[in-house]
């Protein structure tokens, strides 16, 4: 007698809304002031910021029911500094922030009741840094994702790294990108492959006006240095 087969269970589609932006500074409380306006503009459940430039951290609910999690910029400097800005209706699920660092930070959160996922916001040493600053961030960064156990793990930030399309070795890599590949470029690919993590920028077809994600100052130069990895 043939018996009916049982049916898997149904599975539930989580759209997950995680954007990065690198602030320049919020070291003044009318400079989170006017972000947290211009966030009424965006569609997101969590944003990891870099630069904040805060002298102190800070952990509040806006006024707008929004969570805001900062981390302080580097001791007897203005640089660095890293956080998080959660939607209303996405606090319930957010089980932990921590502050690992004035160049990272980790936000876990509930993707359904049996899974987490973590998001990972880092702020990578710009490329005329010491070798020594590169390793230390590099070495830290690895920690952090051994240490994460959640299913789904992405980091996010601002990674000072032109990575360009993938080479012939790379299976982690896009083939998609505008830029060619700089030093910091070549450890963040090695960063990706060492530790299976999809360099999510290069999977996606855009025009070149559509991909980058820092101008300088006086807007000639525009590069993709912003950049997000996943394990899935």
């Amino acid at each position: 007698m043939n018996l009916p087969r049982p049916r898997p269970p149904p599975t539930r589609r989580v759209d997950l809304r995680l954007c990065t932006f690198n602030t320049r500074s919020l070291c003044a409380n009318s400079q989170l002031s006017l972000l947290m306006d211009e966030c009424q503009r965006v569609k997101f459940d969590v944003i990891g910021l870099s630069e904040t430039k805060r002298k102190e951290p800070l952990t509040a609910t806006w006024r707008d029911g929004s969570g805001v999690f900062l981390g302080a910029r580097k001791e007897d400097s203005i640089s660095g500094g890293v956080g998080f800005i959660v939607v209303p209706h996405f606090l319930h699920r957010v089980r932990d922030v921590r502050i690992i660092s004035h160049r990272l930070a980790v936000l876990e959160f509930e993707v359904s009741p049996q899974l987490t996922g973590s998001l990972i916001q880092a702020y990578a040493p710009v490329l005329d840094a010491d070798e020594q600053e590169h390793a230390d961030f590099y070495d830290n960064l690895s920690d952090t994702v051994r240490e994460c156990r959640s299913h789904y793990k992405f980091i996010s930030g601002d990674l000072n790294a032109r990575v360009g399309p993938r080479k012939d070795h790379e299976v982690y890599l896009g083939p998609h990108s505008t830029e060619t590949r700089n030093e910091s470029g070549e450890r963040l690919a090695a960063f990706c492959e060492a530790h299976r993590l999809y360099h999510c920028n290069g999977f996606f077809e855009k025009r070149a006006e559509k991909r980058w994600t820092h101008a300088s100052p006086n807007g000639a130069h525009l590069h993709e240095l912003d950049h997000f990895l996943t394990n899935r």
